[in-house]
């Protein structure tokens, strides 16, 4: 199930993207709303190959889900070192 959210995710941004491009070649400035399209149209297009190549059950940062990630912790619990 996770599998498929993920793959959602990645075809709603690349469709999103989509649009915009086709809003834009309606706009006053075509070519800048068709580079402007081409953000998430990546965005999407290497989440979705990421996706095949690292299949992972995992959640979000590679922690199992349910769990916060380790990075997390270390972000919120780590103490401020004195520059003196």
């Amino acid at each position: 199930m996770d599998t498929v959210v993920a793959y959602a995710i990645s075809a709603f941004i690349v469709g999103f993207g989509i649009g915009i491009f086709i809003a834009g070649l309606n706009s006053g400035a075509p070519a800048f709303w068709a580079c402007v399209a081409l953000i998430p149209v990546a965005i999407g297009l290497l989440r979705f190959r990421s996706q095949i190549r690292n299949p992972s059950p995992s959640g979000a940062l590679g922690a199992p889900p349910g769990t916060v990630p380790t990075c997390l912790i270390r972000i919120a619990y780590c103490p401020m070192r004195s520059l003196g």
